[in-house]
């Protein structure tokens, strides 16, 4: 299987292989394509001058078709296409874009079962649980206009984070960014208690059903959750020192000098805790 290395704007390692072309697996059709900016805060370490959380921003697609959804980053997605690109032009190493990895899947492969797809270095795994939408509690006083719609606040407590909601019943769906459901209409805004995850509806468009949702995981090796965690810890504590315990894998960081250097450990802050 060819592989090929990519370096991240975070510094974070991508070895690409060919399963990572492939345009996926049509599971569904779409209905709605909706866009949300995800803000994030990767190293609660850091604060601006106000000590505020220095923070990142990423655009992401919320795809709704008849059965199942995914959510996932139009950033990585837009890099991956022009990875593709350049591969057809016998390139070997690639400057990635795109801070969010994963992609998740809602209601695939069984309904009520989410399926969570991320890559670390060389391997894909796909982690699969059941649906569990938050418990929300609706503030009937408190209300907004968002994007033109009337909207109203909801609060829960959901994976280790107390979120505020605000919802459309404008739109009669059930969804929202990431695993934010569940709710009597469209999420469009949404933030966590303490200001490290975010996201903004942006804009949404209505298709005709003949666009297809497409399914990345036919070749990831199945993982349970706290296995998958358990990697993310080692892989972020040292991530070079993880891709290079591949034989096959060599990675030389140089600094702007040309000089060999060790890339320190990475921050980790999950959005779940």
């Amino acid at each position: 299987m060819m592989m090929c290395l990519g370096l991240m704007a975070t510094a974070q390692v991508i070895v690409f292989n060919e399963d990572d072309f492939k345009p996926g697996k049509e599971i569904d059709q779409l209905k709605y394509r909706i866009h949300y900016d995800m803000t994030f805060v990767n190293d609660t370490t850091k604060v601006d001058s106000l000590g505020q959380y220095i923070s990142e921003k990423e655009p992401m697609i919320l795809e709704v078709g008849t059965h199942a959804t995914s959510f996932y980053s139009y950033t990585k997605w837009q890099s991956d296409s022009l990875v593709s690109e350049a591969r057809k032009r016998g390139e070997s190493s690639f400057q990635v874009k795109g801070k969010i990895t994963w992609r998740l899947y809602k209601h695939y492969p069984k309904q009520g079962e989410y399926t969570w797809l991320d890559g670390i270095s060389s391997e894909r795994y796909a982690m699969r649980e059941q649906v569990e939408e938050p418990e929300w509690t609706i503030e009937p006083d408190s209300t907004c206009e968002i994007l033109g719609y009337a909207c109203q606040l909801a609060v829960a407590d959901y994976r280790g984070r107390h979120w505020k909601a605000w919802y459309t019943d404008e739109i009669p769906m059930s969804e929202g960014p990431w695993k934010l459901c569940g709710l009597p209409g469209l999420v469009l805004r949404a933030s966590d208690a303490t200001g490290q995850y975010a996201f903004e509806c942006t804009g949404m468009k209505q298709l005709d059903g003949t666009t297809p949702l497409l399914y990345k995981g036919e070749h990831h090796e199945d993982i349970s959750k706290k296995a998958l965690n358990d990697l993310y810890r080692r892989y972020y504590a040292d991530p070079v020192g993880y891709v290079t315990s591949n034989p096959d894998i060599k990675v030389v960081v140089k600094d702007e000098h040309g000089n060999d250097i060790k890339m320190p450990a990475m921050p980790y802050n999950p959005i779940e805790r």
